[in-house]
């Protein structure tokens, strides 16, 4: 079952990576500029989450842990 998850996980992390490609692309192609949010605009938008993943942990026992395991491993 664990293997089965992991793979599952694996594939579906590969797959999205590739339909955003997909999607930059087909908007790039289109005319759109695409950006990356500079530093401080992306640690304004964690400190606004926060109360989200605070309150999620309350709301939904495992979901505050899970928020703060991903920003822990994207270093955010």
């Amino acid at each position: 079952m664990r293997k089965a998850a992991q793979d599952a996980a694996k594939w579906n992390q590969e797959t999205m990576q590739t339909e955003e490609a997909a999607s930059v692309k087909t908007l790039t192609d289109a005319g759109y500029t695409m950006t990356t949010a500079p530093a401080a605009e992306a640690a304004k938008v964690a400190d606004t989450m926060m109360p989200y993943w605070t309150n999620g942990e309350v709301a939904r026992p495992g979901g505050g842990r899970s928020a703060w395991k991903v920003r822990a491993a994207l270093n955010r």
